[in-house]
């Protein structure tokens, strides 16, 4: 694991700001969805105190004269049309939720295509020192596997976290219109619903940022036997590179079952919460039925919010597995797109190169890792139609020489002159494309 991996840790108010800028073209859709998700609030909440009215207004007063019920200011007198607006409420719900997730889906698409390509666009600009540090399948992992995980959250969570939240506190006061006095034993749970998910929140969060760690490592190593495939066969350790993947499978492993460990004793927890509190109101609810201080439609109706109640709360478990997984995943995005590149060396104030004439390194220090010098005081200057050869064995440091001329890394100490002119001031495209340059390795790129 690279020390960036391990220094990955950025609070969720960092993140959010982060990737705003990404988001802010597709807010107004967010907006709609989140405005679709009061009036869908709003058809649900209504479909238990329906049940209610119609429970004490039609069906339990059979023995009665008068038969109707009353909501949202309309009197309805007989059952038949009191099941035709329970109907067109049902289908109503069906419609705002249809359009909302529709809303959600294409915006989260949006943000998401977006957002990859702007990730993609800001690696090419990324200077080659970076890549020596990061292996090139956790690079793959973030444009891929990260990125669709960041998708999830757009789609799948946000918004309805949003709105399992809003649920539950408008049923909390739906509970309190129906009976206060049973609202309070639902009341005394809340502090132990919020201790519970808070530990769960910053359990599951560290296990995802782990898994998210080890399915990088696994995707190197892959990457990494696939492309060396011929040197591992020739030289017979095959092997040891099994067993180094058996390793990192194995990690990998121990990290999902930790996660799975935290879920398994978390979400038993809530529903046993909720249990506990259905027999608590069905026994309360039943005295205060016989002692005439409510009725059968109303503690009905109670059962009906409680089970909607835990129902979001359940959901909310479900999806803080998606969302602090989408979060491990957006702490490895924003360090790379935070992680400044090589664009600022092209811009148009620095010197325009039309030729070559001279060349010269000065007193020039150069280390890949900060710490051991490849090259050490390197003097020479070159004039336009001289020549230089420049001889040593392998990892003498031939080839950083040209590196260094071309821009790809910075020196340690002392400075290169072009013309006179510090590299550094000069446009770096101008110089790359003035000397011939040949790769060892062999690169094939795919137009479509």
């Amino acid at each position: 694991m690279t020390r960036e991996e391990k220094e990955i840790r950025l609070a969720d108010l960092v993140l959010a700001k982060a990737l705003w800028p990404y988001i802010q073209p597709y807010a107004w859709m967010l907006m709609v969805s989140t405005l679709l998700v009061f009036a869908g609030i709003f058809f649900e909440l209504s479909i238990p105190l329906l049940i209610q009215k119609g429970l004490d207004g039609f069906i339990l007063s059979s023995g009665q004269d008068t038969k109707e019920a009353f909501f949202l200011g309309l009197h309805l007198e007989e059952f038949r049309s009191f099941g035709l607006f329970f109907s067109l409420m049902i289908l109503a719900a069906f419609v705002i939720d249809f359009t909302q997730t529709l809303f959600l889906e294409y915006s989260g698409q949006k943000i998401i295509l977006n957002l990859r390509w702007k990730l993609f666009a800001h690696m090419t600009g990324l200077p080659v020192a970076y890549y020596d540090k990061n292996a090139s399948g956790r690079l793959v992992a973030r444009v891929a596997g990260d990125i669709e995980n960041m998708n999830e959250m757009f789609t799948s969570v946000l918004v309805f976290i949003f709105k399992d939240l809003v649920l539950m506190a408008a049923i909390f006061v739906m509970l309190a219109r129906l009976n206060a006095g049973l609202t309070i034993y639902l009341f005394m749970l809340v502090p132990v619903i919020l201790v519970s998910v808070a530990g769960f929140s910053r359990r599951v969060r560290s296990a995802f940022r782990t898994i998210r760690q080890k399915i990088g490592e696994i995707n190197h190593s892959f990457s990494e036997g696939i492309s060396g495939i011929r040197a591992i066969q020739t030289t017979g350790s095959a092997s040891a590179f099994i067993r180094r993947f058996r390793h990192l499978n194995a990690a990998h492993y121990d990290a999902a079952m930790f996660q799975i460990r935290i879920f398994a004793v978390f979400m038993p927890f809530i529903g046993l919460l909720g249990i506990v509190s259905t027999a608590i109101i069905l026994w309360a609810g039943g005295l205060k039925v016989t002692a005439h201080e409510m009725t059968i439609g109303e503690l009905v109706a109670f059962l009906t919010y409680m089970k909607l109640f835990f129902r979001p709360l359940r959901e909310l478990s479900e999806k803080f597995n998606l969302l602090q997984n989408a979060l491990a995943s957006a702490e490895r995005i924003i360090t790379v797109l935070e992680r400044p590149g090589d664009r600022q060396r092209l811009t148009r104030s620095r010197s325009r190169l039309d030729d070559i004439g001279r060349l010269a390194f000065e007193h020039v220090d150069f280390s890949y890792d900060g710490e051991t010098l490849v090259l050490k005081d390197i003097n020479f200057s070159l004039e336009k139609g001289k020549s230089i050869g420049i001889v040593g064995q392998t990892g003498s440091g031939k080839t950083s020489i040209i590196n260094l001329v071309t821009g790809f890394y910075r020196p340690t100490a002392g400075r290169i002159r072009i013309n006179g002119h510090p590299q550094e001031s000069i446009n770096i495209m101008d110089i790359r494309q003035k000397p011939p340059w040949s790769c060892r390795t062999r690169s094939c790129f795919q137009e479509r």
